[in-house]
This record gives structure tokens, sequence and C-alpha cells, in this order.
């Protein structure tokens, strides 16, 4: 079973370690912490029957931008892929969408060789998104693929 809630500071260290494991780019500490101050929303998935018993098996950041969602992280801790932890991150944040009357689900993956922005692409697709346009950040040579797909 897998259920959703509020981050609290004694999930730092496990979201801190799934970046590392995750991101080229993970998040800080401090980085972390200034989300709680941002009007980011911070979410963990658990699995696990008991609360208090669970395991963090990923997490989600996400704000609000006018009509749209943006999810900023979306990240599953390696042994719990391919179990719908992703699945359910994205079905509660489109709730929350759905809740507060928001059109869109939005989010950025930077072009990397890596294999994981593959697998992160191929992820949203089958979520329902589609890319739609390149984001070049001024004063870089870096470029991000935005997917949105609508609130469902």
């Amino acid at each position: 079973m897998i259920f959703i809630r509020d981050v609290t500071n004694s999930d730092n260290s496990v979201i801190l370690d799934t970046e590392i494991k995750c991101y080229e780019n993970p998040w800080t500490e401090v980085e972390l912490l200034a989300c709680k101050s941002k009007n980011i929303y911070l979410r963990v998935a658990c699995v696990g029957g008991i609360l208090r018993h669970s395991a963090q098996a990923g997490h989600a950041a996400f704000q609000i931008a006018g009509n749209t969602v943006k999810i900023l992280r979306l990240c599953v801790r390696l042994n719990w892929r391919r179990q719908r932890v992703g699945s359910a991150l994205i079905d509660h944040i489109n709730e929350f969408a759905k809740r507060i009357n928001k059109k869109r689900l939005q989010t950025v993956i930077r072009e990397s060789e890596d294999a994981r922005q593959l697998v992160a692409c191929n992820f949203l697709k089958v979520q329902g998104f589609r890319a739609n346009g390149i984001l070049h950040p001024e004063g870089t040579e870096e470029e991000f693929y935005i997917f949105q797909r609508r609130v469902k």
C-alpha cells in the first residue's frame, strides 16, 4: 500500500540520500530547507501498512504558478522503482491540482546524456505528459525539455 504524506524534518536525511542517488544535481540540505519556506509543497510516498513502520519510497516537490502546478522534483528510491510509487506521486499531485482548479501539470527535464534523464522522459510519457518546448536559461548553454499534461 502506498500513501502520500507531508514531509517532516525526520524525512530530510532519506530525501537527501535519494536525491544523491537519483539526480545529477541533487538538492543540498540548505536547498531542501529553503523549499519549506517558499510556498513549495513537499510530499513523501511511503510503502507499508502502519505509518510509523512504513518505508519512505520517494518524494515530490511542487508549486503553484498561475493555472499550472509545476513539479520541481519527483524522485523514487531505487529499490521501489516499477512499483507504482512515481505514479502514486503524480496521481497525488493531479488530485491536488484538481482540488484547487488548476489546468496543467508541468515539469522540466535537463538535457543530458545521463541515462536517468531518458528513464525520466519515458516515465513522464507513460503518465500522459508531452514534451512541448525547450527552455534555454539565460547565461547558460543548458537546455531543458518542458513536459506538460492536462489535469485529469
